[in-house]
């Protein structure tokens, strides 16, 4: 989510009727797929040129959490730790083997 593209996006809605919070319009804005079109619209009139799918990036909808990420990265390193650690027993193990 781009927290100026949000207040842009806010203060054109204001300017074209809407009366609530800006907090009110982040959630419309994840959860209404109309308004947001509407929404896009607006900022292509306004000069705005790259794609729908930008757009909901901006708005923050579709992008992966931040924790998501957090927790795909310490599963990963879990996951090399236990491979590294499996190939040192491996390791181990040929060494008493020989």
């Amino acid at each position: 989510m781009n927290e100026e593209a949000i207040k842009d996006a806010y203060q054109l809605f204001v300017n074209n009727g809407y009366s609530k919070s800006v907090e009110e319009f982040k959630v419309l804005m994840r959860e209404n797929e109309n308004a947001r079109k509407d929404m896009f619209d607006l900022f292509v009139s306004e000069g705005y040129k790259k794609k729908p799918e930008d757009f909901n990036l901006l708005m923050g909808v579709g992008q992966v959490k931040k924790k998501s990420i957090q927790r795909l990265l310490l599963e990963r390193k879990v996951r090399i730790h236990l491979q590294n650690k499996w190939w040192k027993n491996l390791s181990l193990w040929n060494l008493l083997l020989r």
